[in-house]
């Protein structure tokens, strides 16, 4: 949707994760969305974020680096716990910018040095900054996973880092004949709502191309691994940390909501049953694993 009040142009984008995305743009701004996966939104349940685009210096003077990954965005953080990243050039839809935090969780600005010349894939920023408003909001982190649904609509969530297999156990449920469906094959949020885990799909999809505006309440955390024969064993509250902590995006540019985050991930380890889940590639592994779990399902 897309509304325009004195020459402020506001481009409202569906929910994620219970958030709508507002954008106020106060330059001429185009944007391109390239991926093959539409996204209707979930369902709002929280306040929505907004991001002010705007021609502004981006200098970040004043505020202490924090963290850096190359060559994405380097973070940082000021004397009065705001965040700004700085986004650096990748290619012509995704140009260099600097975000800074006005209320944590809830306002931040974009500024470009001078307008982008073309239409801009704003999609990884959306996504930095609904992963930067949660963990400041205390309510959930993104994960690197692949979220499996039952048809009672409880969440399987698959952490693991690239190579590990969601994308190729997310092919085997679409291939399968079993009731289960997807979230998405590369990233889900969890929440923590009224005191109930839940997992929500997103519309950054893997390989897959799974992306589902669907939630749920989160049921079992399985590790997966890629094997000639299908197994479901119990595993340690340990194993499952040691899994999260490599696949939950940590706010490692703030040390206090790294915190609360750390505690969030413990409640998950603490709470939630999990299992190791190796699999060969056959659609009949997803079949069997809609049997092992037959009984949430009902």
């Amino acid at each position: 949707m897309v509304e325009t009040t004195s020459g402020v142009q506001r481009m409202v984008h569906p929910p994620i994760a219970g958030v709508t995305m507002i954008h106020e743009l106060h330059l001429p701004l185009r944007f391109v969305n390239r991926s093959l996966v539409p996204w209707q939104g979930s369902r709002e349940i929280d306040a929505p974020i907004t991001i002010r685009h705007v021609v502004a210096d981006g200098d970040v003077s004043g505020f202490e680096q924090t963290l850096d990954t190359q060559p994405w965005q380097t973070f940082y953080r000021d004397d009065e716990g705001r965040t700004a990243v700085r986004f650096h050039a990748i290619n012509e839809w995704i140009p260099a910018a600097t975000l800074r935090t006005v209320r944590q969780g809830e306002l931040y600005e974009l500024r470009y040095a001078t307008p982008p010349e073309g239409e801009v894939d704003n999609r990884g920023r959306d996504q930095l900054v609904l992963t930067i408003a949660l963990p400041a909001r205390r309510r959930g982190v993104m994960v690197h996973s692949c979220g499996i649904r039952m048809p009672s609509g409880h969440i399987l969530l698959c952490p693991g880092v690239s190579g590990r297999g969601k994308s190729t156990l997310a092919r085997l449920v679409q291939q399968s004949k079993s009731r289960l469906t997807l979230l998405s094959d590369d990233r889900c949020i969890v929440t923590e709502d009224d005191g109930q885990l839940r997992v929500w799909g997103t519309p950054w999809p893997g390989d897959a191309n799974a992306a589902s505006e669907a939630d749920g309440p989160l049921a079992a955390i399985l590790l997966i691994g890629r094997k000639a024969d299908v197994r479901l064993l119990r595993a340690l509250p340990s194993d499952m940390a040691h899994v999260l902590l490599e696949t939950v995006v940590l706010p490692l540019w703030d040390t206090e909501l790294l915190d609360s985050t750390l505690e969030l991930v413990d409640r998950l380890t603490r709470s939630t049953p999990a299992y190791f889940f190796d699999y060969p590639s056959d659609p009949r592994s997803a079949d069997w694993l809609f049997e092992q779990f037959r009984d949430v399902v009902k």
